[in-house]
């Protein structure tokens, strides 16, 4: 009986993830990893702190969100909830663009030492 009702449960809190819309239910969610140009090992713990900040708020106006985040000094992950009508391959271009430009941007000076094109 005990294992019975344990199942409902898991099969109860699966459901209760899961987001609909008009005609459908889904929960997708998206791993995405990123990785510093010649995997240099320069990203700070302000610079992951910053790419935090700035893949929530891309994910945000994608009408995603940011359920993870996690990096090293030559990369970083992300796990990202995402809705069904999303075109992943632009929204992952857009994260990839907006990120390492405001990088760049932000944190010109130190760049500069290690790329000697506009990398990131």
């Amino acid at each position: 009986m005990a294992h019975n009702t344990l199942d409902i449960s898991l099969v109860m809190d699966k459901l209760s993830s899961l987001k609909t819309s008009s005609h459908s239910a889904y929960r997708l969610q998206d791993r995405i990893i990123f990785k510093v140009k010649y995997r240099k090992k320069i990203v700070t713990k302000a610079m992951l702190h910053r790419l935090e900040e700035i893949f929530s708020d891309v994910c945000g106006k994608w009408r995603c969100r940011l359920v993870e985040f996690g990096g090293e000094a030559d990369h970083v992950h992300l796990l990202v909830d995402a809705h069904p009508a999303m075109d992943l391959s632009r929204f992952v271009g857009n994260l990839k663009t907006v990120s390492s430009r405001r990088i760049r941007k932000e944190n010109q000076e130190y760049l500069e030492k290690f790329f000697w094109k506009p990398y990131f």
